[in-house]
């Protein structure tokens, strides 16, 4: 089972999205160069007056009438005709949210890959499970063909236990009792309880009375199973590693989900409409410069500013959120990417690839039938003291 969402999310927020916005940066020309060649002086050096109808298909295109600055009116920051301060104002807003979509674009690509990983890791739990499953039913079938249907119910209840462990519903916050590690234990330990009269009766003592195998029989032998100890240590071998590796991937998958709802989260309060630090405005008064300066300058052309000074701007504009975001999210990344490579790994040095512990299940479960059966003449004879007994 190879998991490699850590590529998807190492470094957001700041160098992730940079690297993103970059293509929404690449060169073509400067601001400055696109106003040299649209702008040529005069023969006086002055420069002509824009021709600001050119640019207003432009701005009705953004449901932005076009108010040309007057002719009285204070230095505005684009320093074109074609725009008045009022104008700058709302394509200064204008930027604002472009830039904002295109963060929450790009959060929203990486919230995606976050759950579909958390759902893909889960499904090939349950794929490995349900192949695990159909194993054990046919093992049962060929080995223990005595003992198989009266078994089946309890290894389908089995394996819908750990199914459900690492089922989406299985959450902290979820309404009903979540499935604990301990509840694990319970389900695994009721199967072998569950299990031992059958083996017993079929596989132990097969030449037994039949007519003592009755309800009565079968529940004094539930009751009395941890005296008994029909498995040996088997059944708490098996614990051990299956809940290991499942409370692992189950994690894992708590921590993926958890990553897409901080993400979430953080990226409507980072760029909440209704604050904004200076920082923030100076980071917005530079969006304005770099996206809708040279339309107020007339310039009609698709004019995209250079790698540098796009560059600079949105490292500008980050700097402040990401800064707020970046130790947290680091050692979020760090502690999933050590989890993944524990879960994922091929010598499964610390139990917790789910995949070896379910794909031996089926023989560990073998194991603790011939184990009793090995150990036939010692539960003989206690089950003949706890007939005796009753």
């Amino acid at each position: 089972m190879k998991i490699t969402p850590r590529a998807a999310f190492r470094g957001f927020p700041a160098s992730s999205l940079l690297l993103a916005i970059l293509v929404w940066c690449h060169c073509v020309c400067s601001i400055a160069h696109a106003r040299s060649h649209r702008l040529k002086t005069t023969s006086n050096g002055t420069e002509p007056a824009a021709d600001c109808e050119l640019v207003r298909s432009f701005f009705d295109s953004k449901n932005i009438t076009l108010a040309p600055a007057a002719a009285d009116s204070p230095k505005t920051r684009c320093g074109g005709k074609c725009c008045g301060e009022e104008m700058e104002e709302r394509l200064k807003q204008q930027a604002r949210v472009e830039f904002h979509d295109l963060i929450h674009h790009h959060s929203r690509s990486l919230q995606g890959l976050l759950a579909t990983t958390a759902d893909a890791l889960r499904e090939t739990v349950i794929v490995l499970l349900r192949r695990s499953e159909n194993k054990t039913l046919i093992m049962f079938d060929h080995v223990y063909r005595s003992m198989a249907v009266q078994s089946r119910s309890s290894i389908r209840g089995l394996y819908q236990a750990m199914m459900d462990y690492v089922s989406p519903a299985n959450t902290p916050d979820n309404l009903q009792q979540p499935l604990t590690r301990e509840t694990l234990q319970e389900r695994i330990n009721e199967f072998f309880t569950r299990l031992f009269p059958i083996a017993y009766h079929y596989a132990i003592n097969p030449h037994g009375d039949r007519q003592d195998f009755t309800d009565k029989f079968k529940s004094c032998l539930y009751e009395r199973i941890d005296e008994i100890q029909p498995f040996g240590d088997t059944p708490q071998d098996i614990f051990k590693k299956i809940g290991k590796s499942l409370e692992a991937t189950r994690i894992l998958v708590q921590a993926l989900t958890l990553g897409k709802t901080v993400l979430d989260k953080t990226d409507n309060v980072l760029f909440a409409t209704d604050s904004s630090s200076p920082q923030q405005e100076a980071c917005y008064d530079a969006l304005l410069r770099m996206t809708y300066c040279p339309k107020c300058m007339g310039i009609a052309d698709d004019i995209k500013p250079c790698n540098g000074f796009c560059t600079n701007v949105v490292r500008g504009c980050l700097t402040e959120p990401a800064s707020e975001l970046d130790l947290a999210w680091s050692g979020y990344v760090e502690t999933v990417e050590r989890l993944v490579a524990a879960v994922s790994s091929n010598t499964d040095y610390h139990g917790l690839n789910v995949r070896f512990a379910v794909r031996e299940l089926d023989s560990r479960i073998s194991d603790a039938i011939m184990h009793a059966m090995e150990d036939g003449p010692r539960l003989e004879e206690k089950v003949s003291e706890i007939e005796g007994a009753f």
